[in-house]
């Protein structure tokens, strides 16, 4: 897939071997949540380490970037799920879910975040009331799967844009 990319002229120089590593992280980590309801730690954290890792070396000016999106991700998510014990007394996402956007947060920054969790959640909701409306049941479904997937979908994106920011292609579009 990334090849054809590359043909096209979609994908250049780092951008083809980071978006590679990028996704094939976000597929191993889906497929484990689906099967065991469960994000690695060694996989979301190496994640998170190699996004930084590599924006230290090719864009130096984005690891700052990078730093406060993984602390604000792991955060952000730490809040939701304490907010949603207390009010509905029951967890609502796993540690696991807070590991892996704190990786979408090193990869993409901190500006792309508010669009990760609201797709997210809204693709996770509409797979809720069509498995409720055509199966009948109810019950957990992982939300590692939705992360992943706007996450990949999202920087897969800036990278084929390539805007003069790498950050966030909707962060950009909203600031004109």
């Amino acid at each position: 897939m990334f090849n054809q990319f590359y043909q096209l002229g979609l994908l250049h120089g780092y951008s083809i071997i980071t978006s590679a590593i990028f996704v094939s992280y976000l597929l191993a980590l889906s497929y484990i949540d689906v099967i065991r309801f469960q994000l690695p730690d060694w996989l979301t954290l190496s994640l998170l380490w190699v996004g930084l890792l590599l924006h230290a070396i090719f864009t130096p000016q984005y690891l700052v970037s990078g730093v406060i999106g993984a602390a604000a991700g792991y955060l952000g998510f730490w809040a939701i799920y304490w907010l949603g014990k207390w009010l509905f007394k029951r967890e609502g996402l796993g540690y696991g879910d807070f590991k892996l956007m704190a990786a979408l947060g090193a990869w993409m920054g901190w500006e792309c975040l508010p669009f990760v969790a609201v797709y997210a959640s809204i693709g996770g909701a509409i797979f809720y009331v069509l498995r409720f409306c055509f199966y009948r049941t109810r019950g957990e479904i992982p939300f590692g799967p939705f992360l992943a997937t706007v996450g990949g979908v999202i920087y897969v994106s800036q990278q084929i844009l390539s805007l003069a920011d790498p950050r966030c292609v909707f962060c950009v579009i909203i600031k004109i």
